[in-house]
C-alpha cells in the first residue's frame, strides 16, 4: 500500500496492490486514514489494482472515444 498526502490540495491518495486487497491490516489502516483526514477535511481516494490488461483496455477506451467524437 502506498499513501500520498497532497497537503496543498487537501487530498490523500491510497494505492492498494492486488496482494493487499483482502488484508485485514489494510482495511483497518484505511479506516484509520479516513477518520484522521476527515477531521482535517481532506478528500481520501483509494485506488485498487485491477486484474485486466491495462494497455488493451486503454486502447479500447481511446478508440471508443474517438469513434463517438469525444475529445
Amino acid at each position: 500500500m502506498r499513501i500520498d498526502v497532497l497537503e496543498d490540495r487537501k487530498r490523500v491518495e491510497v494505492w492498494v496492490g492486488n496482494s493487499e486487497k483482502d488484508s485485514d491490516y489494510v482495511k483497518l489502516s484505511l479506516e484509520h486514514l479516513f477518520k484522521k483526514y476527515a477531521s482535517e477535511k481532506f478528500l481520501v481516494s483509494v485506488f485498487y489494482s485491477g486484474s485486466k490488461d491495462l494497455f488493451k483496455n486503454t486502447e479500447e477506451l481511446i478508440l471508443h472515444n474517438k469513434l463517438c467524437g469525444a475529445d
